[in-house]
């Protein structure tokens, strides 16, 4: 996984209040049995995610990218075709 994804992913679940500073994110489940988001948190995360790294959270209908931080960031590379 890129380390500035995972960066930016840090920040964001910091600032969503879906993780604390040092936490390993790697572990978290987003969405999904036992996701750590309610509706309104997921809301403000999609923005985040989409602004700080131009995707389109959206364009996955299931939204089977916020299963985990792993997917999320397999996501974010292969929308920007890194």
């Amino acid at each position: 996984m890129d380390k500035n994804i995972i960066e930016g992913l840090c920040e964001i679940y910091i600032e969503t209040g879906i993780a604390s500073e040092g936490d390993d994110i790697r572990d978290i489940v987003l969405l999904g049995r036992g996701g750590v988001m309610d509706s309104l948190t997921a809301l403000r995360f999609i923005n985040k995610i989409e602004r700080r790294f131009g995707v389109d959270i959206m364009s996955d209908l299931n939204l089977e990218c916020m299963e985990s931080t792993e997917k999320l960031a397999a996501f974010i590379e292969s929308f920007r075709g890194l």
